[in-house]
């Protein structure tokens, strides 16, 4: 029998079987496909990890070792989807930055940046900056390498005190804080920098002990010097200041020319009132109210 579109009868319930079994196949492969997807970022997971543990390991116990435990660190993952230059690529640049961690002077760097401790020191209301070797802490990486042994020199130089009946030769000390095996080179910059004075070095010197001068190549341990020493400064004149022209002019005798006035140590000793001969009081800032800087805390107003 045939329908009026000459169509068999039985056609009907066959199409729609048909149609049924399209569709279940159609879902059917979508979900494998999704398996198949959910399958490969499983993979990538565990090769990703599997890698992350690799470098670490390379990281922690070097080249050799990491090799040894490669399949162990990818024993979950069926497949590999590295390829082996890549492998060997991130295997050496985790064992160059082990070793550059390695090698590195300056770990754990300077601690004091994180801890500063006291840097301010107030002596009444003036506050100053503490210097490096004045820290208020103790800094065990920085400050235990550099354990400095220094010595206690006093260096003795002649000068010349104008008194009433004349000049007067007097021993004026300049002391420094030296290392022990410092050159007397060294000893002799370090006492140029430490003096105060501006009547003492200012021609070249030597160092001598006994009369000895010292080499300026040799060290202290050479010649013994420890605190207790006596070291002289002999200046370049010492041996003319007994001549007319080398020897202290004497103001109750000697005529006192313009240019020997214009000349140190006459010119501090002219006879016109200077600032430091005016009368000091006590300095009273803006904003003073009855405090004094007495003490040696920090006062405000």
């Amino acid at each position: 029998m045939h329908s009026q579109f000459g169509e068999p009868l039985g056609a009907a319930p066959l199409s729609q079987a048909g149609t049924l079994a399209i569709h279940a196949l159609l879902l059917l492969f979508l979900t494998s496909l999704f398996m198949v997807d959910a399958a490969i970022h499983y993979v990538c997971l565990c090769v990703g990890s599997g890698l992350r543990k690799h470098i670490s390991h390379v990281s922690k116990f070097g080249k050799v070792d990491m090799r040894r435990s490669l399949p162990l660190c990818l024993h979950s993952t069926p497949m590999c989807l590295l390829s082996a230059g890549k492998l060997s690529q991130y295997e050496q640049e985790a064992y160059e930055s082990h070793r550059r961690f390695t090698e590195s002077q300056t770990y754990p760097g300077p601690i004091r940046a994180a801890t500063p401790g006291d840097t301010r020191f107030y002596m009444g209301s003036a506050e100053t900056i503490l210097q490096e070797n004045e820290r208020h802490y103790w800094r065990a990486v920085i400050d235990d390498p550099h354990v400095q042994h220094l010595v206690p020199l006093r260096i003795r130089f002649k000068t010349f005190i104008w008194v009433t009946s004349g000049w007067e030769q007097r021993m004026q000390v300049v002391q420094v804080m030296i290392q022990r095996d410092a050159t007397i080179a060294e000893l002799m910059q370090q006492v140029r920098i430490e003096n105060q004075s501006p009547y003492l070095c200012i021609s070249s010197f030597k160092l001598s002990i006994d009369g000895k001068d010292l080499d300026d190549m040799k060290t202290l341990a050479d010649y013994g010097i420890n605190e207790y020493s006596r070291i002289d400064a002999i200046e370049e004149n010492d041996y003319l200041l007994h001549t007319e022209a080398e020897k202290p002019k004497d103001w109750n005798v000697d005529e006192m020319t313009e240019d020997v006035l214009l000349r140190s140590p006459y010119k501090e000793m002219a006879m016109q009132p200077l600032p430091n001969l005016a009368p000091r009081y006590e300095a009273k800032p803006k904003g003073y109210h009855g405090k004094n800087d007495y003490s040696g805390m920090k006062q405000s107003s």
